[in-house]
């Protein structure tokens, strides 16, 4: 029988009874039910030979284990407490236009349509410089209240992405989340801070699966 492993390029999670895949290169989702699985490490533990190996091998999801397995890692669902300013926070014109710069960064960065790239970028950003100490409620208060104002429609994604450009370019080292859940099937991104829920006014982060994080 054989075990397989995640591509490169690829992230998945079990959620319910599915095997959730995402395809960085493409910002493609597929699935396919546990019971129908290969041996997958991390994921699926299956003695039966499956047809739809063949099939996630063939759209690059999957492959052979080699002689040093690649890892696979898991997270917790997202935290339930939210970092919300309490208040409309000042802002300086400095702040504001930091603000600006994240959007305008983040509306180039994902015109190119490849969350991969995207994904590593944010990576290498987050550990360039040593995390400061930063009044994170204010930050995020500043963010939202700058927000509408920029000619962008709310999608989740583009705001996650924006607010970790911005906390970063504070000093600050948060983490940014997809999540999926299935039954129906829906996705989801958000930022968190050292255990707390980073700005996402809704209320729904916990029922997703997380399935890639930086």
């Amino acid at each position: 029988m054989t075990t397989y492993q995640l591509s490169p390029h690829v992230r998945a999670c079990r959620d319910g009874g599915y095997i959730v895949f995402l395809d960085l290169r493409f910002d493609r989702y597929w699935s396919v039910p546990v019971r129908s699985a290969p041996d997958i490490v991390g994921l699926v533990e299956t003695e039966c030979e499956h047809r739809t190996g063949a099939r996630l091998i063939e759209l690059g999801l999957i492959e052979p284990v080699g002689q040093c397995p690649a890892p696979y890692g898991s997270r917790t669902a997202a935290p339930e407490q939210k970092l919300l300013s309490t208040e409309q926070s000042k802002a300086s014109p400095f702040e504001y236009g930091q603000c600006a710069s994240a959007c305008w960064w983040t509306a180039g960065t994902l015109s190119r349509r490849r969350l991969d790239l995207t994904l590593a970028r944010l990576a290498e950003l987050k550990v360039r410089d040593a995390e400061r100490e930063a009044d994170t409620p204010h930050l995020i208060g500043v963010f939202e209240s700058f927000r509408p104002w920029f000619p962008r429609r709310r999608v989740c994604l583009f705001d996650a992405v924006a607010l970790f450009r911005f906390m970063v370019m504070r000093g600050l080292k948060p983490d940014i989340v997809i999540g999926v859940r299935t039954a129906p099937f829906a996705a989801h991104c958000w930022v968190e801070w050292q255990g707390w829920l980073a700005g996402d006014s809704s209320d729904h982060c916990a029922s997703f699966t997380p399935i890639a994080w930086v």
